[in-house]
């Protein structure tokens, strides 16, 4: 298998355009640290492939798709897939309209959430919002500036 005790793999600004595959990520079952940010990847390609592979990154602990600003809402629930994340950066990825935080529930481990510049309008069930406050204790940074029309 390919680079199995890899921890760290940085691709930021690498050119990354399109629809992309994580299969070869599959065999780096150590990997903590995922950057893919600073690049033009739009989404992943095969959902179910995906979401098996999340699955098995049971040790990733920071995924950074910040600055990819046409991956929009197409990824959030392959995220939720990944309880070990204690850092998700999705600055400039966007996301628009309202947020489904239930999609974040699983991440109980979540320290750092960015969801700066995009273009947000809200959260849709207060309740539900204020329920999932509750549920991520360990949560340290919630960062949504650059969101214009979250007050609106």
């Amino acid at each position: 298998s390919a680079l199995p005790s890899l921890k760290y793999l940085k691709l930021a600004d690498t050119g990354l355009t399109g629809q992309i595959q994580l299969h070869d990520i599959e065999a780096m079952e150590n990997l903590e640290e995922l950057d893919l940010s600073h690049n033009s990847i739009t989404s992943f390609v095969n959902y179910n492939e995906t979401m098996k592979l999340a699955t098995r990154l049971t040790k990733l602990e920071l995924l950074d798709l910040s600055w990819n600003y046409n991956l929009g809402n197409n990824f959030v629930s392959i995220v939720s897939a990944l309880p070990s994340l204690k850092h998700l950066k999705l600055a400039d990825t966007g996301l628009t309209g309202q947020i489904q935080l239930h999609e974040i529930e699983a991440m109980k481990n979540l320290e750092e959430l960015d969801l700066s510049f995009n273009s947000i309008t809200g959260f849709v069930d207060y309740n539900e919002t204020m329920k999932l406050a509750t549920r991520l204790t360990k949560l340290k940074l919630l960062d949504l500036s650059g969101n214009y029309n979250l007050g609106n």
